[in-house]
């Protein structure tokens, strides 16, 4: 390429190369100042999810061991067995207590918070009362003779030390409410209760300074990309200006030719020159090819009319509309005939000349569309139509078989179509074509050469 005498002086090759690795380095520090932030970010969610988690885990395992406790007093003094179901109920199945431990267990790793320690301890504590509430439980079931097949089988392993075993009834169910109601279980549940909360608190206390550092993290490092952001501005607004009208201008023309999606004007240096002319010639043959593709998948290759793959995606988009339409189902009559007697050649003719009359010669509004289905079948979709044009519809069909029993082309055998007609009262729907098949066999078993309505109601 001749060099051009307008580049002599300041070269914008070197200055711009000046400029990018300028730029490259903020926005490296940037891009790192971006991690870091959405680290330190992702690190502060985490850790506020975790306590959220741990919070609700501890409140989980104190209102399991709280409800244990409730329910193993309610049937001591109650003496109604469905109290020691819903206890074994909530020790054996739903076992919230031991969930909830193996979800501090998973999410705290801080060794800084002996949350865990005290949550095992409390559990532990818990497992320890629930000996004394199964023994309880055992005394006063056995005292009531509840029983065995109604008892958990954690409860009927227990086993009790000799001396309550001689006890009388009576005896038993003194035996199990003190064992509840005593000095000392009532101080473990306590002890239970008071670390929970103790760990609670704890679970805050690290939330909130895990809160605070992040605050201070966080408008450090916006700062400092705040520093590298303006930095980066200023960069971009000095070359901007350097190179507006050798660059800026015909990019903006390129973008706006673009976005219109049209031909790109050749202007500015000539290798933007080549470039739009380049562009324009492959705009041009891909224009082309994609006008061409577009027909050939929408539009059957024998009658030129829209195909079935365009029946399904106008259909679906009917399906939207609020407007009234038809089906029309239409079927050529004896076509296997038409081709065993004067050929394929004569049977394609016929179906040309269905698509034809179909297409320019059927119209009932501006919004009609005619496929071919398949084979001999038609179907036509007409929106804006409903059964109040049903005499309409069926001159249209009276006319067409006219035509086609009187043809005009030569070699061209006198043939009719049958016509099936379904309507909507609001679009399409999966149904329409059913019914319109419906109507269209109807009429192929009645005689042929007309025109039936589907009857069964509209949608």
């Amino acid at each position: 390429m001749p060099k051009n005498n307008r580049f002599r002086g300041i070269h914008i090759r070197i200055v711009s190369i000046v400029m990018l690795c300028i730029a490259f380095i903020l926005f490296a520090l940037t891009i790192i100042g971006i991690f870091d932030f959405a680290y330190k970010y992702k690190k502060h969610i985490t850790t506020s999810d975790n306590c959220a988690l741990a919070e609700r885990a501890i409140d989980e395992l104190k209102n399991g061991s709280l409800y244990l406790t409730e329910q193993v007093r309610l049937y001591v003094l109650s003496e109604q067995v469905e109290y020691l179901s819903l206890y074994f109920e909530e020790s054996d199945v739903k076992q919230h207590r031991e969930k909830a431990m193996e979800t501090l267990t998973s999410i705290l790793d801080e060794p800084e918070i002996n949350v865990l320690w005290l949550a095992d301890s409390a559990l532990k504590k818990s497992n320890d009362l629930m000996k004394t509430e199964i023994h309880a439980m055992k005394l006063l079931a056995i005292a009531d003779n509840v029983s065995k097949n109604i008892l958990p089988k954690s409860l009927l392993d227990f086993e009790l030390p000799a001396e309550d075993l001689q006890l009388s009834d009576a005896e038993k169910r003194e035996r199990a409410k003190l064992l509840i109601f005593n000095g000392g279980y009532r101080n473990s549940s306590r002890q239970i209760i008071s670390q929970l909360a103790h760990a609670s608190e704890l679970i805050k206390n690290y939330a909130l300074n895990q809160k605070n550092e992040s605050r201070e993290n966080f408008n450090k490092s916006l700062l400092v990309m705040g520093i590298y952001i303006v930095l980066l501005v200023c960069l971009i607004v000095g070359l901007f200006l350097f190179i507006d009208f050798l660059v800026l201008k015909p990019i903006r023309s390129y973008i706006k030719s673009i976005q219109s999606d049209d031909f790109l004007e050749e202007i500015g240096p000539a290798e933007f020159r080549y470039f739009a002319s380049a562009f324009n010639e492959i705009f041009r043959l891909n224009r082309q090819k994609r006008i061409k593709l577009q027909h050939l998948a929408d539009h059957d290759s024998l009658t030129g009319i829209l195909n079935r793959g365009a029946y399904e995606k106008i259909s679906n988009m009917l399906e939207k509309s609020d407007k009234p339409l038809a089906l029309l189902l239409v079927d050529v009559d004896h076509f296997k005939y038409i081709n065993d007697t004067f050929g394929h050649k004569t049977g394609d003719i016929a179906l040309k000349e269905v698509a034809e009359n179909l297409s320019h010669n059927f119209n009932f509004t501006s919004c009609e569309y005619a496929f071919r289905y398949g084979g001999d079948e038609f179907a036509i979709l007409v929106s804006g139509v409903s059964p109040d044009d049903k005499d309409l519809i069926r001159k249209k069909i009276e006319d067409l078989n006219e035509k086609l029993q009187n043809p005009k082309r030569k070699n061209l055998p006198p043939f009719s179509v049958s016509c099936g007609v379904a309507f909507s009262s609001h679009g399409f729907y999966d149904a329409l074509f059913s019914n319109a098949d419906k109507a269209l066999y109807f009429t192929k078993n009645n005689g042929r050469c007309g025109c039936t309505f589907f009857e069964a109601g509209e949608k």
